[in-house]
This record gives C-alpha cells, sequence and structure tokens, in this order.
C-alpha cells in the first residue's frame, strides 16, 4: 500500500506518522476508556461515626 514515499518526508511528515500509527495502534476506545476513567466522581460515601469507648 506504501508508494515508497516515507524516506522523502520531512521530519514533522514522520513525526506525524508516528504519531498516527501510534493512536491507531493503541485504539481510540482505549484511548477514550481512559479518558472517561478520570472524570468519573465517587457515587457512594462511607458513613463517618465518632465511637465512645470506655
Amino acid at each position: 500500500m506504501s508508494m515508497g514515499l516515507t524516506p522523502e518526508l520531512s521530519p514533522l511528515g514522520k513525526l506525524v506518522i508516528i504519531i498516527t500509527m501510534f493512536i491507531g495502534r493503541l485504539g481510540p476506545l482505549t484511548l477514550a476508556f481512559a479518558l472517561a476513567q478520570r472524570n468519573k466522581k465517587q457515587k457512594y460515601r462511607y458513613p463517618e461515626e465518632k465511637l465512645l469507648i470506655g
């Protein structure tokens, strides 16, 4: 599928190809799942109580 143009690309063009290939390998669903987990709020809270001992 390649026409052999990769060696003729500029360093910036090669960097774009590298990043695109990495994102394709990682997978959009994996990336979306990882980003969604950071903003997840806690849906429950543990109760707090002051215990009297003695």
